[in-house]
């Protein structure tokens, strides 16, 4: 794992350096454009450009969340990004 060193006062680089800004540039991009995806096992990496968040997909009936008090709203599109997107929602029952 690669860690940006911390600044430190009257010490240079600062995040005025062009090199240090970038670094922190660099790294926060990475977070910002991350993908989420199901595969064998839990991992994360980080490149460049992007990070990536594998999940370990859980087998029918496991690790999924008490949605009782839901119901499901299937087929539903939202525009996300500018882009008509089909999603599942969940709408909070009537007491």
């Amino acid at each position: 794992m690669r860690n940006i060193r911390k600044v430190q006062k009257g010490k240079a680089p600062t995040l005025l350096n062009t090199e240090k800004a970038n670094d922190v540039i660099t790294a926060i991009n990475a977070l910002m454009n991350m993908q989420i995806e199901r595969g064998d096992y839990d991992k994360f990496e980080v490149s460049h450009n992007n990070s990536l968040l594998t999940l370990q997909t859980q087998p029918e009936g496991q690790g999924s969340a008490d949605f009782g008090d839901f119901e499901e709203l299937d087929n539903v599109y939202l525009c996300i990004n500018g882009e008509a997107k089909q999603r599942t929602i969940l709408i909070k029952k009537e007491d």
